[in-house]
């Protein structure tokens, strides 16, 4: 089992949230986890003394029909994405598992992902450990 204790947590919100977060933890030299849905049996989620930036608070799903794409917050777990492009007739072939969280699995797995839907995976927010996003 995974016995890790972090130094403290900050519980994201939206872009700012994280920007501020990433800033504060490389201002202060610690060492930064991430953790998205919260399914990660790694441990890769958490880190021992520095800061988790959990982003289980930064949930959306937005189905576009006209191109057949979804647009998912940093927080999702799979099942939530199913339930939404569904209703549309849509479906994400990735993970087994309703309570996979949407970015570990598709920064893991991105190449499978990309095989399996035949559409490239896209990151629309990327930020840099400098704190800059593109």
């Amino acid at each position: 089992m995974i016995n890790k204790h972090p130094g403290m947590f900050v519980m994201c919100k939206d872009v700012a949230d994280v920007i501020a977060s990433v800033n504060f933890g490389r201002e202060n030299n610690l060492l930064i986890a991430v953790r998205g849905g919260g399914h990660n049996g790694g441990g890769l989620g958490i880190c021992n003394d520095g800061l988790v930036i959990d982003l289980s608070g930064i949930k959306f799903v937005r189905v576009d029909t006209s191109d057949n794409t979804v647009r998912v917050g940093g927080g999702n777990l799979w099942g939530e994405v199913d339930h939404a492009t569904h209703a549309f007739g849509l479906a994400v072939p990735a993970g087994i598992i309703s309570t996979t969280g949407v970015g570990g699995l598709t920064s893991a797995f991105v190449g499978v992902l990309h095989q399996q839907t035949h559409h490239p995976t896209e990151f629309r927010h990327t930020l840099t450990l400098h704190g800059e996003l593109i």
